[in-house]
């Protein structure tokens, strides 16, 4: 108890504004709650967050890394000689009763008097509530549908406006301005961190405001700043009401009061899963707090805008700033490429073969071949990330490596060979597909990033596929005969929404019989009349005679290059074909 005494505190009201911290003084701590003073005044039962502020820059604390959720006993005001204070005390807030999950509390449940559950239940009987299952609302579906959609315009006008250029500084101006007109701040300002971590220096900076100076080259010290300390060390946005007296913010008060902040918002630039710099958007309306929605809308932006500035700050300097953005995806290219299988796995028996275009220098298409259980199995993927360019070819090199270490992780366990039978090879299907499934939507959910994968474990011995087909185009069986049938989905696309069901299928390839999988590049290539490819000209293709898997890739990329003559190549194209001898 006694290391918390007198150390700083910051705390936000849970239900009101979650993002909006304020500065305090914890003067008791206990395993019933604490005892602090704030400068803000606190009702009674208003549901807070308690943070630990950070002492120095670039130190993180150990203690109160996650919120601790708890509700306000009493609140008593108190006057001294500068300022009026709230003393307040809180409690543990006890969820048993509560159906909504909340994060896990750092201190014990306690008892409550019922002066303070009298207390508690008035002040946040409105702002819990448990709904109801009840018939959607249409009014409020049209609202959400219009909010969504305008957020996506804003989005896309935001990126069409960044995408017009690579020179460095011109990117900064083009995002503070459009982070001004965006958010109706009193001006937008981008700070990059220093090696150290122990300063931000403003490279980029607008206002609209002819009184305003331009504060590009300011030096923002983290020391005494334990906002951005905050947002630099969890990589989480925050709201700073009160910019120009509240304690977390101490040292630069006087920037706040000579420029007329009264509430700061600060977004963090990530990339890679470092804070590179900051984004803050300053008001000068003192009654405008920004809510948890534009907080939301400016962390997408910022993770948008964060890759783009990194390699702007190493790369364009000068005029040839976009010559050098091209190597680097070359680069990309290069190393990108190495993840797809140098070498397939020899399988008795069996013949193997793949082709791979890109359509751009970074792709979202992969396949792999991977050996497990000794060499006994092979697990076969090949997946289709969404969209295009830098960001489906990040998250093409994500979704492969989860795969690949939970196909791994799952087939490492030795059992028994009975259990392996009923059990092992369905289970550790599944454990792949949700661990990946559940990664994906749970820790990258902004990002709106999904893939279609198919993955099977294939015996070559017996020639039993089981597999899931997450959304993917449905791969072929081929007989002698013809297309003998298709491996339809058995589930959803990959990272959409967690927690979501997937079934195990299985067929056995006879021999003569052949596997043959895609992605959507090839029926969807573009002739210069903009004529799909089809999946009726695949079928018919796939339908020939075929004397080995080569001849049979080779038969379907010569007629997609007929079919698409000089057009440049749209979407990349994923051909994998495994045949039973």
């Amino acid at each position: 108890a006694r290391y918390y005494e007198d150390s700083q505190i910051m705390y936000s009201h849970f239900l009101d504004h979650p993002y909006c911290y304020y500065g305090a003084q914890m003067r008791n701590y206990s395993e019933n709650g604490i005892y602090f003073e704030s400068q803000y005044s606190i009702k009674p039962g208003t549901l807070i967050y308690v943070r630990k502020t950070y002492s120095s820059a670039g130190v993180p604390c150990n203690k109160f890394e996650k919120p601790n959720q708890m509700y306000v006993v009493w609140s008593q005001k108190t006057h001294n000689i500068d300022d009026s204070l709230y003393r307040v005390g809180t409690a543990r807030f006890d969820q048993s009763a509560d159906k909504t999950n909340y994060d896990p509390f750092r201190f014990p449940k306690t008892q409550i008097t019922k002066e303070e559950n009298a207390i508690l239940n008035s002040g946040i009987s409105a702002g819990i509530v448990i709904k109801e299952e009840t018939e959607v609302d249409l009014r409020e579906a049209k609202k959400i549908a219009e909010s969504r959609a305008k957020k996506l315009q804003i989005l896309n006008h935001f990126a069409l406006s960044i995408a017009s250029t690579l020179d460095l500084q011109e990117i900064l101006q083009i995002i503070c301005k459009e982070m001004v007109s965006i958010f109706g701040a009193r001006n937008t300002g981008i700070g990059l961190l220093n090696r150290k971590k122990t300063n931000l220096r403003l490279v980029a900076f607008y206002t609209e405001s002819k009184h305003e100076s331009d504060a590009t080259g300011l030096e923002l010290p983290l020391e005494g700043n334990a906002s951005t300390q905050y947002v630099v060390n969890t990589g989480q946005a925050i709201v700073v009401p009160d910019a120009q007296n509240n304690p977390i913010n101490e040292s630069i008060h006087e920037i706040s009061r000579k420029r007329g902040t009264q509430c700061l918002m600060i977004v963090p630039l990530m990339t890679r899963g470092e804070v590179l710099g900051t984004i803050g958007l300053p008001t000068s309306d003192t009654n405008r707090i920004f809510t948890a929605e534009e907080v939301s809308l400016a962390q997408t932006i910022a993770s948008q805008v964060a890759g783009a500035i990194d390699n702007a700050r190493l790369f364009a300097k000068t005029e040839k700033a976009k010559k050098l953005a091209e190597q680097d995806l070359e680069i990309g290219h290069k190393i990108q490429t190495n993840f797809f299988p140098e070498k397939i796995p020899i399988l008795t028996g069996w013949e193997v073969s793949a082709h791979f275009e890109a359509a751009r220098q970074v792709t979202g298409d992969f396949y792999d071949i991977i050996s497990i259980e000794d060499n006994q199995k092979v697990a076969i993927v090949i997946a289709d990330v969404c969209d295009h360019g830098v960001g489906s070819a990040l998250f093409m090199v994500l979704f492969r490596s989860l795969i690949r270490a939970f196909i791994q992780q799952n087939f490492s366990m030795r059992v028994s060979e009975q259990d392996y039978q009923h059990h092992r090879l369905d289970t550790s299907l599944l454990n792949t597909m949700s661990l990946t499934n559940n990664y994906i939507a749970n820790t990258h959910e902004r990002s709106g990033m999904f893939a279609s994968v198919f993955l099977g474990v294939l015996s070559p011995d017996t020639g039993l596929l089981k597999y899931i087909n997450g959304g993917h185009e449905a791969p072929f069986i081929i007989a002698r005969s013809g297309i003998k049938t298709r491996l339809k989905p058995t589930g959803p696309v990959v990272g959409v929404f967690p927690d979501m069901n997937y079934f195990v299928n299985q067929i056995h390839i006879n021999p003569e019989e052949t596997f043959f999988a895609f992605t959507d590049g090839a029926t969807d290539a573009q002739n210069p009349e903009g004529e799909l490819f089809t999946k009726d000209r695949l079928s018919k293709l796939l339908a020939q005679p075929s004397p080995s898997t080569n001849d049979l890739l080779n038969k379907i990329i010569n007629a997609i290059r007929r079919h698409v003559s000089d057009m440049d190549q749209y979407d990349d194209i994923t051909l994998l074909a495994v045949r039973r001898k």
